[in-house]
């Protein structure tokens, strides 16, 4: 109201813009898009300015965290070109990210990471840290997803490293929360659970609650996998109410899939297969793109006794190269050796071991080491399963993951009587 009262209304639209990111952080959804369309319906009625290039691009941003990438496209383009026209490179930082990701979306892999490793270029060279730590952090994410684990976290950790250096805690907190997810697939499951501490505790003295939603449930699969059943329930307890009222489908998702994951597990397949049909339900009016970062839902679907909804999901995955096509490879052998056709289903478990040893994720790569020893014992070729099932455990032993350890080892005892 005060630029408003003083005839300055480019100004207070922005104002109302900066006020929508506080609306954010405070999980006010529907009170943040009601801003932005505020202050946008102001400022293309003015002259182009830079005002109206950061709406779009926060508007893309926003498209972007709820997984809408046609319309987080849409505005991006706008902020760019937009930038472009004011000769401010500076100003492009935000929506190359949002269009990178919008690029991933449409498989366009060189793309996304060009226009994401550009976003970070310019933030540093053109001297906005803030822009360019939220670019490492998106950097991170898609080279976890395109090149694999260790690539991910080399640039969640650089990322952590420039906003430590400038003071900036709240861009560390959420990279910092990010790197959960390759530290799981990379093995460092002791480091998951110290993460998932420092970011638990800093960001309930910050009163954030959304960083938590991607290091909490990751913490509830160490716990799981390490067989604390218990533990892992009464974590997992609250991150989808969490979840829910951030309203974010990037953190509904995986609290989701680790009330799945449990629910099978103690035997309430109904209540796994619900989980997953709303999972089902969200990437259809949002995008399927978060299918390409979960493995465990199509096994979920076939222990649940759901193995259309399996198919579905594994067709719905976007199979671009990385994580994406091996989760497909994954889960087209998962739903062959559900439905007795084992000689595809070790074939297939055999190509997904040998991605996923490439990709670096090395539950994944147990996963499937122990899906094709099943796979050769139900086709009667014991001595063959005996070199997958001790791959596997060596894998798992090294994690203590005492979960899979008791599978592999009754299955072991199966290769001994049947060779005997």
């Amino acid at each position: 109201s005060y630029f408003t009262e003083r005839g300055n209304p480019t100004r207070a639209a922005f104002a109302t813009t900066m006020l929508a990111l506080v609306m954010r952080h405070l999980n006010q959804m529907d009170r943040v898009r009601e801003l932005f369309a505020e202050a946008r319906a102001v400022l293309e009625a003015q002259p182009p300015s830079w005002e109206l290039n950061r709406v779009y691009a926060a508007m893309a941003g926003d498209a972007m965290l709820r997984s809408q990438h046609g319309e987080s496209f849409e505005f991006a383009q706008k902020a760019i070109d937009l930038a472009d026209a004011l000769d401010r490179p500076d100003l492009k930082v935000r929506p190359l990210q949002a269009r990178g990701w919008a690029r991933w979306d449409q498989r366009d892999v060189a793309g996304a990471v060009a226009d994401l490793g550009a976003a970070v270029e310019l933030g540093v060279a053109t001297g906005f840290p803030g822009e360019a730590a939220v670019a490492y952090n998106n950097l991170g994410g898609l080279r976890w997803n395109a090149e694999g684990p260790l690539a991910g976290l080399e640039t969640y950790t650089e990322g952590m490293a420039f906003s430590t250096r400038r003071g900036m805690d709240g861009t560390r907190l959420w990279s910092l929360a990010e790197s959960t997810l390759p530290l799981y697939d990379l093995g460092r499951w002791d480091e998951v659970l110290t993460t998932a501490d420092e970011v638990a505790t800093e960001a309930k003295a910050r009163s954030w609650s959304q960083p938590a939603g991607f290091s909490e449930p990751m913490r509830v699969k160490v716990l799981f996998m390490r067989g604390d059943l218990a533990a892992a329930k009464t974590v997992a307890a609250a991150i989808l109410p969490a979840a829910r009222e951030a309203g974010d489908p990037q953190l509904v998702i995986p609290g989701l899939e680790v009330d799945s994951l449990l629910a099978v597990a103690e035997g309430r397949g109904d209540d796994a297969r619900h989980a997953l049909l709303e999972i089902e339900r969200i990437t259809a009016e949002t995008t399927p793109l978060i299918l390409s970062a979960v493995a465990e839902l199509i096994r979920v679907a076939c222990q649940a006794g759901d193995v259309a909804l399996a198919r579905r999901l594994a067709d719905a995955n976007l199979a671009i190269p990385g994580r994406p096509e091996n989760i497909v490879v994954t889960g087209r052998a998962v739903i062959a050796e559900t439905e007795g056709r084992f000689e595809e289903a070790a074939a297939g478990y055999r190509d997904a071991a040998e991605r996923w040893m490439e990709y670096g994720s090395v539950p994944e790569q147990g996963q499937a080491l122990i899906g094709q020893g099943r796979s050769l014992l139900a086709l009667g070729r014991p001595g063959e399963a005996l070199e997958s099932l001790r791959s596997a455990r060596e894998l798992f032993a090294s994690m203590s993951a005492s979960r899979p350890l008791t599978e592999i080892d009754d299955l072991l005892a199966q290769t001994s009587a049947r060779a005997g």
